[in-house]
């Protein structure tokens, strides 16, 4: 059956279009899309604007119920509800675990794949996609990354890193251990594997999913740069929740710029999203002067998309390299 064809939104001054930010955002956007057949959702278009009804809001609400496997408060979509507030209201409800098991494998021998969504803002609702579209002969756990509900965040990659081992290691003892993550999540896995190798442990795979590294630390100039201060106070702007997430992003990317990955002795493999430009030099060349040996195929979409609007494929793909791990 074909897709049935969009029709365009047309906005006057002072109505703009804003994109979504994050992956929670840009799966609604699709979900409002695809039941308001118009186009594009902006993440501040009230659900009034776009000629929504309450049979339109009974579908979206169904839609993510069967996709997420978990039901939704009534009354959640209303004329004035928006992208981004539906967003935040998802988020303020979703539970706050250290490392949650989302799927239970049903193989005879099944492997556990811890994934680090990196979604500090949106929750890593896209995790429930992912983990539905892996199939289920094997286990998938969550890992809740640092910032998420205002949660303290670690100024290294290292301290991240170390961080999360304790609690996978309280949930998981012993290996063999298969890592993966989205982002600057990527580059905490990698070095969970560093760690996790020191200490004598089996890691059967580590996925990393449109994450590279800068090969010249940031300097101090770059680094306050790159937080957002607010001009007046001259401290963070955390007044409200997009600033908030801004401020959060910030500490990543200072994280970011200023690790060094250090050698690792085994496998790593890295999706790229076919549409990501290589911002920072070939990501493939650039992690194999660190592993032993990468592994490198192309996934649908771009640094956002391809965990919100193609994250099936991305599902498939992962399934694959642990089949095989």
């Amino acid at each position: 059956m074909e897709a049935p064809v969009l029709q365009r939104i047309v906005r006057t001054p002072p109505q703009r279009y804003l994109p979504p930010f994050d992956a929670l955002q840009d799966r609604l956007v699709q979900v409002w899309e695809q039941a308001l057949e118009c186009a594009p959702v902006g993440v501040w278009d009230t659900f009034a604007q776009l000629g929504g009804t309450p049979f339109a809001a009974s579908t979206m609400v169904r839609r993510l119920e069967q996709a997420w496997g978990r039901p939704l408060p009534s009354g959640l979509i209303t004329g004035e509800t928006t992208i981004e507030s539906l967003a935040r209201s998802l988020v303020a409800q979703a539970p706050v675990a250290p490392i949650t098991e989302i799927r239970k494998g049903t193989a005879p021998a099944p492997k556990a794949f811890t994934f680090l969504h990196g979604d500090f803002n949106g929750g890593g609702f896209y995790a429930l996609d992912l983990a539905r579209g892996m199939g289920d002969r094997h286990s998938v756990y969550v890992v809740a990354p640092h910032g998420f509900k205002g949660s303290e965040i670690p100024p290294s990659i290292e301290a991240m890193a170390m961080d999360q081992l304790e609690i996978l290691s309280r949930a998981m003892p012993n290996g063999p251990y298969y890592l993966g993550g989205h982002c600057t999540s990527g580059l905490v896995a990698f070095e969970m594997a560093r760690q996790l190798r020191r200490q004598g442990h089996d890691v059967g795979l580590v996925a990393m999913i449109s994450s590279w590294y800068f090969d010249t630390p940031a300097s101090g100039s770059q680094i306050r740069q790159m937080v957002p201060l607010d001009s007046g106070t001259g401290r963070p702007d955390t007044t409200s929740p997009r600033a908030r997430a801004a401020w959060a992003l910030s500490q990543y990317m200072v994280a970011a710029r200023r690790y060094v990955p250090g050698e690792y002795d085994g496998r790593i493999t890295l999706l790229w999203p076919q549409n990501e430009k290589y911002a920072f030099g070939d990501p493939v060349r650039q992690w194999a002067r660190v592993a032993a040996e990468v592994d490198h195929c192309l996934i649908p979409g771009n640094h956002l998309t391809c965990i919100s609007r193609h994250v099936d494929q991305l599902a498939a793909q992962l399934s694959r390299c642990l089949d095989v791990a």
